[in-house]
């Protein structure tokens, strides 16, 4: 998540983000706060002084969602990239991620091992199933679980 004194852009995976962050950053450079605890302080008042934060460097992850933004920069425009969601699945399918750490990306590794035999092993076709069944549950609790930290 790249967070600016006139805009938060969500940094989504495999959407084209680090392309977007890289073109931010050369338009912001030698501009804004100078420092990991100085942008910490920032990131609390909402203030970039017309640099950029990268949260990448404060919240050691480049990924971020909406329920993620700092309280002080919540007002401000929002936007991100997003991917036609085939293409996103083949990017995804290829990348592995989901083959490598199952644990971070599915509800329940041990259902999708009884849905899907051969898992990691499986096809495009029934990966999309996959990711349709165990993925959107995953996601959707640990957004929920954040919900307190909402206005």
């Amino acid at each position: 998540m790249i967070l600016a004194d006139k805009f938060v852009y969500i940094h989504s995976p495999k959407t084209g983000g680090t392309f977007v962050t890289k073109m931010l950053e050369d338009l912001h450079k030698n501009k804004g706060l100078k420092g990991r605890q100085i942008q910490k302080i920032g990131q609390f008042l909402g203030i970039t002084r017309g640099g950029l934060i990268d949260t990448n460097i404060t919240k050691n992850t480049k990924h971020g969602n909406c329920r993620q933004i700092p309280r002080a920069f919540r007002k401000k425009q929002i936007f991100s990239t997003i991917k036609n969601p085939y293409d996103l699945y083949v990017s995804e399918y290829e990348f592995k991620w989901w083959k490598k750490y199952p644990e971070t990306t599915l509800y329940d590794v041990a259902e999708v091992k009884k849905a899907y035999p051969n898992f990691p092993d499986i096809s495009f076709a029934n990966y999309v199933r996959m990711m349709d069944s165990f993925f959107f549950r995953k996601k959707t609790l640990m957004e929920l679980g954040n919900i307190e930290n909402y206005p």
